[in-house]
Formats: structure tokens, C-alpha cells, sequence
């Protein structure tokens, strides 16, 4: 008797679910990834405009996130795939933005237009200028900002640093420029005169 062997290979599983973000919307464009806790393996989809994505991955354990930029990532969710379909729990990405904001005043409290602002993370660096009323204002992401602040003729303060969170809106971050005070270049003599008369600088 011939012995015949089969190779039996599980079918896939599908899963499904939508990354949205605090408020419901849908993400699109994210990238959510399924990585096997056995091998490291990874398998990723791309969410779709309505936040939705499906991808097919082989039965196992899984650790499932998403990311995309200038959002903040969940701790990945644990899964086991064991079915023909599962349905992932939504994943939500919180939107990394905060808000500062302030006026640039002179020693008299009068608003100082164009001064110069920069607002620096590490690598990352936006400028900014104040406007006629000495405004200014930052889109920034959450972590650790160093704010400053400059003008041609004026002494600059000491920077600000700030702790900023996501959601994060802090008003009244005002600075004050003290302007340069006036110098005169030269040399200054002294006239002596002597005991004939005589006048010589010294």
C-alpha cells in the first residue's frame, strides 16, 4: 500500500476594524501593524478615508497598533487570530498639537512689531514674527520647547522653556525687549598745562 500524506495549511484570518481619533473622526492614510508575538514577524495596512482597513494575516498572536505622523500612538492591543474573520477594537490616535501664544512688549509696555521668535525641539525649529500689535503664536507638538525671542537694537530675555501636551493652548507667554542703550565711540584727552603756559593732551 502507497502511503499518501497531505499537507494541511490553515486558512487565513481576516481582520478588520477603523482608527479614528478623541473625538470619532476617522484617520486616514494610517498605518496600522500586526506584529506575530511568536516570530516578529509584521504585516501592516493602510487605513482607508473613512478610517477603515482589512488585511488577511496567517492564525497566531498578534500585537496591534497605529501610527502616522503628528499623532500619538495608543499602547498596542493584544489579539489572538483563531478565526476565518476577527474584528479589532478601534484604535485611537491622539492629534499632537498645542498652542502657545503671547505679545513681545518694549521696557514702556508698548507692543514690539517683527521681533523675531523661534521655538526649538531638539532638530525641530519654527520662527515665527510678532505682528503690528506684538503678537505671536506657535503650532507646536507636544515634549519640551525652548522659546526665544529677538530684535536688532534690543537686549533679547532670557528663553522660555516649556512642557506643552497635547491639546495644550498657553496664552500669555509674553516677552521684553529692552533696547541697546545709545554709545558713543572715541577717546577722551585730558589738557594739562604746564608752568610756561603750555597746553598738551594727556
Amino acid at each position: 500500500n502507497n502511503n499518501v500524506i497531505f499537507h494541511l495549511r490553515a486558512y487565513p484570518v481576516t481582520a478588520s476594524g477603523i482608527v479614528q481619533d478623541k473625538s470619532n473622526n476617522p484617520v486616514s492614510v494610517a498605518n496600522v501593524r500586526f506584529t506575530n508575538t511568536s516570530n516578529s514577524s509584521i504585516l501592516s495596512a493602510a487605513t482607508s478615508s473613512s478610517g477603515n482597513y482589512s488585511i488577511s494575516i496567517p492564525r497566531g498572536n498578534y500585537s496591534v497598533t497605529a501610527d502616522k505622523p503628528g499623532y500619538l500612538s495608543p499602547p498596542a492591543i493584544s489579539v489572538t487570530a483563531d478565526s476565518v474573520t476577527i474584528q479589532i477594537p478601534a484604535i485611537i490616535l491622539t492629534y499632537d498639537n498645542a498652542v502657545i501664544s503671547g505679545k513681545v512688549f518694549n521696557d514702556n509696555n508698548e507692543p514690539v512689531q517683527l521681533a523675531n521668535l523661534t521655538a526649538s525641539k531638539g532638530t525641530i525649529t519654527q520662527q515665527t514674527a510678532t505682528d503690528g500689535s506684538g503678537n505671536y503664536s506657535f503650532n507646536l507638538s507636544s515634549g519640551q520647547w525652548t522659546i526665544s525671542v529677538s530684535k536688532t537694537g534690543f537686549i533679547s530675555p532670557a528663553p522660555k522653556i516649556i512642557n506643552l501636551s497635547p491639546g495644550d493652548n498657553l496664552q500669555g507667554q509674553n516677552f521684553t525687549l529692552v533696547p541697546h542703550a545709545n554709545q558713543i565711540s572715541g577717546i577722551v584727552y585730558k589738557i594739562v598745562t604746564n608752568s610756561q603756559g603750555q597746553t598738551s593732551p594727556v
